[in-house]
């Protein structure tokens, strides 16, 4: 895969998977495969903003990983970037990595790089707004989702209100 930076493309090693289990639990079971193989990742994409502002069910799981992995013996098929339901990425930039770290230890991309992605959605400007309102209000700590519980939401401490206008 490759994308376009400034003037140039980066070549993006990725994988995509194809499961049949709800995007969400696909991605925790890519996660625990990654951690059985001591293999760091972060949940990202779809999967990461579910987390962070709940609002619509995540289609398709994804995860920023150290390195690829064979995901079958976690039940994936391999596929193409036309059918997938599971895409793992190698991030050339290493602030990836730092920035998750800071902002959730827990193994999720950080909210802004998030917030970023899901600005390819269909569904772009709505689901912006909704993960921007949960940034600036504080509320985008959570725990994250499976099909069949309600989200937690913990106790937090509300960071300094900041007026700035995205």
């Amino acid at each position: 895969m490759a994308r376009q930076g400034e003037g140039s493309w980066t070549v993006v090693e990725a994988d995509y998977w194809y499961g049949l289990e709800p995007a969400v639990r696909q991605a925790e079971a890519a996660a625990t495969c990654c951690a059985e193989s001591n293999v760091g990742c972060v949940l990202t994409g779809d999967v990461a903003v579910d987390v962070y502002a709940p609002w619509r069910l995540p289609a398709v799981g994804g995860l920023y990983i150290r390195g690829l992995l064979d995901y079958t013996v976690a039940g994936f098929t391999p596929t193409t970037d036309a059918k997938y339901t599971l895409v793992v990425t190698v991030p050339q930039d290493p602030t990836v990595w730092r920035t998750a770290a800071a902002a959730q230890p827990t193994g999720r991309v950080d909210p802004i790089i998030a917030l970023h992605e899901v600005l390819g959605s269909p569904d772009a400007a709505e689901a912006a707004e909704h993960l921007r309102r949960a940034i600036l209000d504080g509320t985008w700590r959570g725990s994250l989702r499976s099909a069949d519980r309600p989200t937690p939401y913990l106790p937090f401490v509300r960071p300094p209100r900041h007026d700035t206008v995205w």
